[in-house]
């Protein structure tokens, strides 16, 4: 595929704990802590099939936290990306912040470093972007680079949140689950 066709292709930033895999309070910090969520598998093939990127954006502040070792989240992302592959979807990069809030960094969300060096690297058209997120960092990167945004809310939470089909600027999509989010993407894509 040419550099202008590749850049032409709708991209989909999703963070990973939350959206890819059980959050956890204490961090996944091993394989053996990493539980993929219903429906990402799904999801994921049909994003492979409509020829949509995906990037995975995601702030892993265990590493330098001493919570676990730079090659434990390698990995960790390894084997998610290989499970994932053998499930029918695709990933093509994962860029991954691995600071602590303390060290102030830029690639922390939600600062835009991680996605504007995806944007770089990639050559992504961010106005042909979207960000699935679960958290209020995410919406605030979101919002700062003018993404649409689909915030992924689970158990009581999904309730609460207003039922939109369609974005109003500023405001994110509230969906219960990363195949939820890929329909809204799809259906949003056919409209243009």
């Amino acid at each position: 595929m040419t550099p202008s066709k590749v850049a032409d292709r709708v991209t989909v930033f999703l963070d990973r704990d939350g959206v890819i895999n059980v959050d956890r309070p204490d961090y996944v910090r091993s394989w053996s802590e990493f539980q993929f969520l219903p429906k990402v598998f799904e999801a994921l093939r049909l994003l492979k099939k409509n020829k949509i990127r995906v990037i995975i954006i995601t702030n892993q502040s265990a590493v330098n936290r001493g919570l676990m070792t730079l090659d434990a989240l390698l990995e960790i992302h390894e084997k998610m990306l290989d499970a994932i592959r053998k499930n029918g979807g695709e990933v093509e990069a994962i860029y991954y912040c691995p600071h602590a809030p303390s060290e102030n960094c830029e690639c922390r969300k939600p600062k835009p470093g991680l996605v504007l060096r995806a944007v770089k690297e990639r050559k992504v058209d961010l106005a042909r972007s979207y960000f699935v997120g679960d958290s209020e960092k995410d919406e605030e990167l979101a919002r700062a680079l003018e993404l649409k945004f689909i915030r992924v809310v689970q158990g009581l939470f999904a309730s609460s949140h207003p039922k939109r089909s369609s974005w109003t600027t500023g405001e994110p999509l509230y969906v219960k689950n990363l195949r939820e989010a890929v329909n809204k993407i799809l259906s949003d894509l056919k409209k243009s």
